[in-house]
């Protein structure tokens, strides 16, 4: 499932910001493991996303910091990205 020659494996963060109970965080951080290859969580922070307010942006930005604290203890890295994916 992993290419050979594969030097990490990335979890792209979209909608379920946490790593608790997250079925697709879970699944990279097991396929990471078995290729002995280090897991890197990206989340791409988007200005205009759905014209959120500031006080959402607030409680997400809040939330990623738990992401990152928790990726952290378990030796993950956290990237946090301005702009979409495709820029």
């Amino acid at each position: 499932m992993v290419a050979d020659g594969c030097e990490g494996i990335v979890y792209w963060m979209s909608r379920d910001s946490r790593v608790q109970d997250n079925w697709a965080f879970l699944f990279a951080q097991k396929l990471a493991l078995k290729n002995e290859v280090p897991l890197h969580v990206c989340f791409c922070l988007i200005a205009k996303y759905l014209d959120a307010s500031v006080r959402q942006f607030h409680f997400l930005l809040k939330g990623l910091e738990k992401v990152a604290a928790e990726c952290k203890k378990l030796n993950i890295s956290f990237h946090l990205l301005e702009g979409s994916g495709a820029e």
